[in-house]
């Protein structure tokens, strides 16, 4: 607990060397900038007790290599993964419904992620700047689809959705949301669709 300023349950600041960090049970929310620039941090343990991560609780801890959300998380603040440069795969609990805004922007690592089966909405940059991002499976309770969420993922030519192109059709999508990808193919579960 020495490494850990907690406050009513809030975790205030991360004051440790990094490595292995298990957050103590009991802890409800992880404060606003937490562990910000922690660039020692390897892996990080959520324990089933946190139900909110506040923006940019994880910004710039670039030694960050996997992280999985528990089930109990039901908010995720903007940009609270973003520039963890190393992060490879991140699992969002299907608690999660919105992938806020640029929550993983700059993870130029990241190969995989996997979201939420209950996500309603993807903000602006969700995902900008996942250079490596490779695999991409949009369930098919996706409402929005915001600006430039996949903007400069130049591994990301196909994506896959868990609904039929009819339910692709029907998500409201801003005009720029693919801008600056080189997104070629949606694969739907009763074919493909062009982009």
């Amino acid at each position: 607990m020495t490494d850990f300023i907690v406050e009513n349950n809030v975790l205030k600041k991360y004051t440790g060397y990094g490595g292995n960090v298990v957050i103590p049970e009991g802890v409800t929310k992880i404060d606003v900038r937490a562990f910000q620039f922690c660039k020692k941090m390897n892996s990080v343990t959520i324990p089933d007790s946190v139900t909110e991560i506040e923006r940019y609780a994880f910004f710039f801890c670039e030694s960050l290599q996997s992280v999985t959300i528990p089930d109990s998380v039901v908010n995720i603040g903007r940009e609270a993964f973003s520039w963890c440069k190393h992060l490879q795969s991140i699992v969002f609990s299907n608690s999660v419904e919105s992938m806020s805004k640029g929550v993983l922007f700059q993870c130029v690592d990241l190969q995989s992620v996997t979201l939420s089966e209950n996500t309603k909405t993807i903000e602006k940059c969700a995902l900008a700047g996942c250079v490596n991002l490779r695999n991409l499976l949009i369930p098919k309770s996706v409402e929005a689809l915001g600006e430039n969420i996949i903007f400069g993922c130049e591994a990301l030519e196909k994506i896959h959705y868990n609904g039929t192109k009819k339910q692709w059709d029907e998500i409201q999508k801003d005009v720029f949301w693919h801008r600056g990808s080189v997104l070629k193919t949606v694969c739907c579960t009763d074919g493909e669709i062009s982009i």
